[in-house]
């Protein structure tokens, strides 16, 4: 009876043993095929980390096998070359960052980044102030002057100030982009923009400024890189004339 009820457990323990393999198995069959997507944003205290926090988890949420993580990093200049060499697939950034990156300028002058848009965000409003006693009253008075424009690897570093300077004003506006590389599928393009509008509610829940994402800002002129393919298709089905 002893060796029966002994041989009953050890077949009992191997089907056990078996079991957790299978689980193991079928575990790291998935893991195996579920997609990293890297979101590069900002500094912790913009607004591009934030949002891309909240897009990453709606997108992980939304989208079959995807795991998407957001990344801190220096900001627009940064992000566009890390999609550069590949260590991104998605980037919050300037347009005016990405124009020098895709013509191969300033800061991207050792080679030119193949960016693809996604979509329009919203407008970034840039101004240049200074305190009293200076002597700066316009634009050309800062010529010789000391400027803080930004952290290091952000577009405001340099670019901003060039941007402003070129349009004569205190003020400017250069709008936001959601850039991928030339990699990206158009099935994958199409449906990170459809989940960004269909969503819409749930980014402006982690950040107001996603109130400003609006089909009307979807046109040539506000990007300055090659529109993807996929994002286009959506526009199109959304009756946005490009």
């Amino acid at each position: 009876m002893a060796h029966q009820m002994s041989r009953r457990t050890s077949r009992r323990m191997a089907r056990l043993v078996l079991a957790a393999i299978g689980v193991a198995l079928i575990s790291g069959a998935a893991l195996a095929q579920m997609k990293t997507m890297s979101i590069t944003t900002g500094g912790t205290g913009g607004v591009f980390y934030p949002l891309g926090g909240g897009l990453a988890n709606i997108l992980s949420k939304t989208i079959p096998g995807l795991q998407a993580t957001a990344e801190v990093t220096g900001g627009s200049v940064d992000n566009l070359k890390l999609i550069g060499s590949g260590q991104s697939e998605l980037a919050f950034t300037q347009a005016d960052a990405v124009y020098d990156a895709v013509n191969g300028l300033d800061k991207f002058k050792s080679g030119k980044v193949a960016l693809r848009n996604l979509m329009v965000l919203y407008p970034n409003q840039m101004h240049v102030v200074t305190i009293e006693g200076t002597g700066v009253a316009k634009v050309a008075d800062l010529k010789g002057k000391r400027v803080s424009t930004g952290s290091p690897g952000s577009a405001t570093e340099v670019m901003a100030f060039r941007v402003i300077e070129a349009a004569g004003l205190a003020n400017s506006v250069v709008w936001n982009l959601l850039v991928t590389g030339d990699k990206m599928t158009d099935e994958m393009a199409y449906t990170i923009v459809k989940t960004i509008f269909d969503k819409q509610p749930d980014l402006i829940a982690v950040h107001r400024e996603a109130e400003n994402f609006s089909l009307k800002a979807q046109i040539k002129a506000n990007s300055t890189a090659p529109w993807h393919p996929g994002a286009l298709k959506y526009f199109a089905e959304r009756g946005v004339a490009m």
